[in-house]
């Protein structure tokens, strides 16, 4: 089995990020366009990741400038990349729980899918990013499940949740506390909706080739995940014949809340 050093399966990890994404980015792109964002608006995007959202709404506010930071280094290095040739973006990188700017500083706050992953303790990012808001500001959340819900289950692996991202699989009992935890710190819910990425049928070529990306990554893991790689290879045949199934079903639910930073 071919062995890959630590550098390189941090950058497998954050492919599979932006395959991810980028399946679903023009319902992201849709959502962000619906925002009511003004040139003379301070805007964080808020955990960038690797800087899908980051690019979206640079390009719409040019030639603003917007802030974008995240605490993984490499994510950072990525998003850098990906919003060029952009300008107006000034990148960073810092823990959400104790960001280094000033307070009172944004008039839009956006976070995506960040608290599908810290979901078990949001008040102390909420309290941050109440600082770091101004008041009568906008915080933007979007949420989505990482993976969306099929008629097939999933690989066993990502079902066991031993995921080559690390995250936990999205729960939606968590989004319908969301308006509890923001009322909690200081927000007052303003508007929430849901939009739906769906297929219905054989899996599009954009699907089967994320997958496809998805499952050669995950070959140099095969036998700590699956056991052997006759175990990981029948896990692979499984899911694309599910990808081919007429009756397959996908969707994936996006939540869209808009809340205020309550004086």
């Amino acid at each position: 089995m071919k062995q890959i050093s630590q550098s390189s399966f941090e950058q497998m990890e954050i492919q599979t990020v932006v395959d991810q994404i980028e399946l679903c980015q023009e319902i992201y792109e849709c959502q962000i366009n619906s925002l009511n964002f003004r040139q003379d608006m301070k805007i964080l995007d808020f955990a960038c990741g690797p800087g899908i959202s980051t690019k979206q709404i640079a390009s719409k506010m040019m030639p603003t400038k917007i802030h974008a930071f995240d605490i993984n280094p490499e994510m950072i290095k990525h998003a850098r990349q990906h919003v060029k040739p952009l300008k107006n973006v000034e990148f960073s990188v810092q823990d959400g729980k104790h960001t280094n700017f000033p307070s009172d500083y944004f008039d839009v706050i956006y976070v995506r899918n960040f608290f599908a992953i810290i979901q078990s303790s949001p008040s102390s990012y909420l309290k941050e990013i109440g600082r770091i808001l101004k008041n009568d500001g906008t915080l933007v959340l979007v949420e989505s499940n990482n993976y969306g819900y099929n008629i097939y289950p999933l690989s066993r692996w990502v079902e066991s949740r031993r995921c080559l991202l690390r995250e936990i699989p999205y729960n939606f009992e968590i989004a319908g506390n969301l308006p509890f935890h923001l009322s909690e710190d200081g927000f007052r819910v303003k508007s929430l909706k849901v939009h739906c990425f769906s297929e219905v049928g054989p899996a599009s070529p954009a699907f089967r080739e994320q997958w496809e990306r998805f499952y050669e990554r995950l070959a140099f893991k095969a036998p700590e995940f699956f056991g052997s790689i006759q175990e990981f290879e029948r896990d692979k045949r499984a899911f694309f014949e599910w990808c081919d199934n007429p009756d397959r079903l996908y969707y994936e639910p996006i939540l869209l809340i808009q809340a205020q930073k309550i004086k």
